[in-house]
């Protein structure tokens, strides 16, 4: 079964993305987002004892800064992507977002150009 990665337990209802797999709260409540030297080696410690693997998910909640350091994490763990659980709000379901081609690949130049 696939882990889902969270940067923080948030209080959220997580039962839905519970059912795409096991939900891996990284950092604990009281972390404070600005220690991000101290986040790198919480993440390496979670990984250590859960190694993640190609088919984990990574489902954003909490602060963006650990969020991200952990999605970085994850991609230089398991490969060129990784696979996101985002809450579809309409229907109320978590749906899955791969996120694995390299940035641009088939779209056209100009769309992946930053805009002035």
């Amino acid at each position: 079964m696939p882990n889902i990665w969270v940067a923080k337990n948030t209080g959220h209802d997580l039962s839905g993305a519970a059912e795409k797999g096991t939900v891996q709260f990284v950092f604990p409540d009281s972390f404070s987002p600005f220690k991000m030297r101290d986040a790198r080696e919480i993440i390496a410690n979670a990984f250590k004892k859960t190694p993640p693997k190609p088919e984990d998910f990574i489902l954003f909640l909490g602060p963006t800064s650990l969020n991200v350091q952990l999605a970085v994490a994850l991609i230089q763990q398991v490969g060129d992507g990784i696979r996101c659980l985002i809450y579809h709000t309409r229907d109320r379901v978590y749906v899955v977002r791969d996120i694995s081609e390299p940035w641009g690949a088939g779209a056209p130049a100009e769309a992946i150009e930053p805009q002035r």
